[in-house]
């Protein structure tokens, strides 16, 4: 199985390929231009794999929670690439993929940095989401989980004194975008049968767009 990933979900983006049953990445933070990135590394990634984009069985993508015009430029890079190559799509949340690259015995509590003192938040134990993604205050996804845990994610990073306060830690690289577990769980769903057509992918914000439309 040969999947490549797109992760835009937060500053740091990046893509992963899973081939062999092995995963190589190339990430980076990135404030603008990352759409001219994203296919250049899935290019390099594929040449020093010894194979061709069209070899791919599918593409996975973070839809979602996160940065809204993150989400976008990730989704229409993946929805692109799946279009042209003509092969499905594993749409898979940001939160999960960060919290599996653990796999820690403790709790994980997998966040991303909303803004306006809020995150994108959801709590994994043994590698099963124990906590729907929400967009909370902090203090109200630190609360989550009853004893010791572990935080990750850039929101994690942004919160690092209340992660400790709660009785948490920081997990070790916790802003890494996790994008070589999720090209590995992208090939897990197109080995279950669970790949979608590119036209029926849908992001997941959690959140309104701050800006709106003019009244009329």
């Amino acid at each position: 199985m040969r999947v490549i990933s797109v992760d835009t979900a937060g500053p740091i983006v990046g893509v992963g390929l899973w081939c062999n049953e092995t995963a190589t990445v190339r990430y980076e933070r990135i404030k603008r231009g990352a759409e001219a990135r994203l296919v250049p590394w899935a290019l390099e990634l594929c040449a020093d794999a010894g194979i061709a984009m069209s070899d791919l069985n599918g593409v996975a993508v973070a839809r979602g929670p996160g940065a809204f015009t993150g989400i976008r430029v990730g989704m229409a890079t993946a929805l692109g690439l799946a279009a042209g190559l003509r092969i499905e799509v594993a749409a898979l949340s940001s939160l999960r993929s960060r919290a599996l690259r653990l796999q820690h015995v403790l709790p994980v509590l997998s966040m991303l940095d909303a803004r306006k003192g809020r995150v994108y938040a959801s709590l994994f134990l043994d590698g099963v989401r124990v906590h729907d993604a929400a967009d909370v205050d902090p203090g109200v996804a630190l609360s989550w989980p009853e004893g010791p845990f572990v935080a990750t994610g850039e929101g994690a990073v942004v919160y690092a004194d209340a992660v400790v306060a709660a009785g948490g830690t920081l997990a070790e690289d916790a802003e890494n975008p996790a994008v070589g577990v999720l090209a590995q769980l992208g090939a897990q769903a197109f080995r279950a049968g669970e790949g979608l057509s590119p036209r029926n992918v849908q992001p997941v914000y959690l959140r309104e767009p701050d800006a709106k439309p003019p009244q009329r």
